[in-house]
């Protein structure tokens, strides 16, 4: 009697034991936003193109480079270009800048900069604001880049909390590039915490 006991015990303790470890290895499985921060798609402006063959051009241009999964959309009109960036890349906003200025320059159209972008960061602070900071590039949250600029209660408030708390953010923003070469943001359309899979 006393040994069936102890086989019943050690079975449902095992038993824990297993749906415990299971638990555990799924949590570790589901995929945490990247705490440096990536940028999934960028809408840039582009001027010089008048013509489909010239969206066609510019888009085999742009697919070519290894950052790039795809062109989503070229408006010729608007000039813009819709860019999905592949998750695993490890240039800097600044590298990205940089690299497409050169191939839309020698695709034989100037690069008017970066308009808007869709990305993770962690919200950190320095003398200057609130910044995102996403892959080792600064995005400003607040509007302009001069030390002292106040924000509302509310928004301070909010970002105090995403620096508190190491959060992860998604940001969607026209922004605009300093002098400095960090970024800033002229338009927050939507900023949240970053939603894990």
């Amino acid at each position: 009697m006393m040994n069936s006991i102890i086989i019943k015990r050690t079975v449902v303790l095992y038993f824990f034991i297993l749906i415990f470890a299971s638990v555990h290895s799924q949590m570790d499985s589901i995929k945490q936003p990247d705490a440096k921060g990536s940028v999934q798609e960028l809408i840039v402006k582009i001027k010089g193109m008048v013509c489909p063959f010239c969206s066609y051009s510019l888009e085999k241009a742009l697919e070519a480079l290894p950052y790039i999964q795809k062109v989503k959309n070229i408006d010729l009109q608007s000039g813009k270009v819709d860019l999905i960036i592949k998750g695993n890349t490890s240039k800097s906003l600044g590298e990205i800048e940089k690299s497409l200025d050169d191939t839309i320059k020698k695709a034989t159209f100037s690069f008017d900069g970066i308009d808007t972008i869709f990305a993770t960061g962690v919200v950190k602070k320095d003398d200057f604001g609130f910044f995102a900071n996403v892959v080792g590039s600064k995005i400003y949250l607040n509007d302009t880049h001069k030390k002292g600029d106040t924000l509302s209660k509310e928004k301070e408030s909010r970002m105090a909390h995403f620096v508190d708390e190491s959060s992860v953010i998604e940001i969607i923003a026209l922004i605009h590039k300093h002098p400095d070469g960090s970024f800033g943001v002229s338009d927050l359309k939507n900023m949240k915490p970053a939603v894990t899979e």
